[in-house]
């Protein structure tokens, strides 16, 4: 597996883990998966620390999709409070 790959070069602590992360929470989304989207994202998120605005909002997102609607307004204002 690609993340596989990039973590053992770059650390699995490293910004580069953190967007192979996104990216992969982003094609999970768009293939219609989105319970292995939320890991990728909360991965990525955990792994930003302090810059996770774009991955609560993708979270977000997705819990709106699943019907999840406080879930979703939870991460919403998560994604807000940064800015």
């Amino acid at each position: 597996m690609y993340a596989d790959h990039v973590s053992h070069i770059t650390g699995p602590e490293s910004n580069d883990m953190s967007n192979v992360y996104f990216l992969l929470g982003c094609d999970y989304a768009d293939q219609g998966f989105p319970i292995k989207a939320l890991a990728c994202f909360n991965q990525a998120a955990m792994i930003r620390k302090d810059d996770t605005e774009a991955c609560h909002y993708n979270m977000a997102i997705l819990f709106y999709w699943l019907g999840k609607n406080n879930d979703s307004i939870s991460y919403f204002n998560k994604a807000l409070v940064k800015r």
